[in-house]
């Protein structure tokens, strides 16, 4: 039985990643954008009000549509009952949902000390969320919207920042407000933020990555994204997405979690880009392989008389299982280029 519902996971998953063109879209262009299609209704006990105030009121609602959208208070740690209250909640709805689910973390205050929330915390949050709703549905596209600052955040629950017509809003019971704890932000934000990839079907690592630039960002973001030049080396290239549909996920998604942020998006035909020349820059986030290629940047950079840009490491994400692509120590589109390799070559030419 186990080995049935993570094959059916893992054609759900590939079902996704094969017709996926621009499964991220951004919020600006929510009512343009969003498909039309009929799904299957799916039942699940919660209030679908149009605010996102605590309520007790718990209705029948069928989710129909394709996008969701929910906020939740942000736990200051794994380990605190508020994230528990959260985990218990996207288990019971993510089953019923289809399309994309952005959970909107938001910042609650009241009388009790605050827990100050430094980036390890807030990235152990997404990271943990992302794996606990992949858990239940592979086939969501997951979007986390984490808080940017303590006066954008501060009990205004009532701000939505994805509604409309096509969209579920979906209200928590009153039990996850309660658990919530004065929390407050300690994060150190730059003007200039540099981050690279390749960003082939966006995955949770990819998608972390990205939210932990967008927190330490100001002001200004670049986003280099690896052209040819880079892949000749890359396992199944031949189906690599093309370089325009990565760059506008990549942009579709950034700009959803916030669209204040002026965003450059660069090819990346090298692997230190603009770099060690660019005075605009002052951090560059990485995920742990690409450590290494930041000190030659600094050496280049410091050559220049340049101020060396601070390193921001972003830990891999773990799969819940074999069927999201990659291996037991983190997310990898290598893995989902191989289960498509698998799925569309002739048993013999294996």
């Amino acid at each position: 039985m186990l080995l049935f519902e993570a094959f059916e996971m893992m054609i759900k998953f590939t079902n996704r990643v094969i017709q996926q063109t621009d499964s991220i879209r951004s919020i600006a262009h929510l009512f343009t954008s969003l498909t039309s299609s009929h799904l299957k209704a799916k039942r699940a006990y919660y209030s679908t009000t149009s605010t996102s105030k605590p309520t007790q009121t718990m209705e029948l609602f069928p989710f129909k549509k394709t996008i969701s959208y929910v906020q939740l208070p942000l736990p200051p740690s794994s380990l605190h009952p508020c994230f528990e209250s959260n985990h218990n909640f996207l288990g019971e709805i993510a089953p019923h949902l289809s399309g994309t689910l952005y959970i909107h973390y938001v910042i609650r205050k009241n009388d009790s000390p605050a827990h100050a929330i430094g980036l390890s915390e807030l990235e152990e949050c997404l990271n943990e969320s992302y794996f606990s709703v992949m858990q239940k549905n592979g086939a969501l596209d997951l979007v986390l919207i984490p808080p940017f600052n303590d006066e954008d955040c501060e009990i205004k629950c009532d701000t939505v920042r994805v509604t409309g017509p096509e969209v579920n809003n979906i209200t928590p019971p009153k039990e996850v407000w309660e658990s919530a704890p004065s929390v407050s932000l300690n994060i150190r934000q730059y003007d200039g933020v540099v981050v690279g990839g390749t960003f082939d079907y966006l995955h949770a690592g990819h998608k972390i990555l990205l939210a932990t630039s967008v927190m330490v960002c100001k002001r200004y973001m670049e986003i280099g994204v690896t052209t040819a030049a880079l892949l000749q080396n890359k396992k199944y290239k031949e189906f690599i997405q093309p370089f325009a549909q990565r760059v506008n996920n990549v942009r579709n998604f950034v700009t959803a979690l916030n669209p204040n942020i002026e965003y450059k998006i660069l090819e990346l035909n090298e692997p230190f880009g603009n770099t060690t020349t660019s005075p605009l820059l002052h951090a560059i986030v990485i995920s742990p392989e690409t450590k290494p290629i930041c000190h030659a940047i600094n050496e280049q950079r410091k050559e220049r008389d340049l101020p060396p840009l601070d390193i921001i490491e972003v830990k891999y994400v773990l799969p819940p299982s074999e069927t999201f692509g990659g291996d037991k120590f983190k997310m990898s589109s290598t893995g989902v280029r191989a289960k498509l390799f698998e799925l569309q070559t002739p048993p013999q030419q294996k």
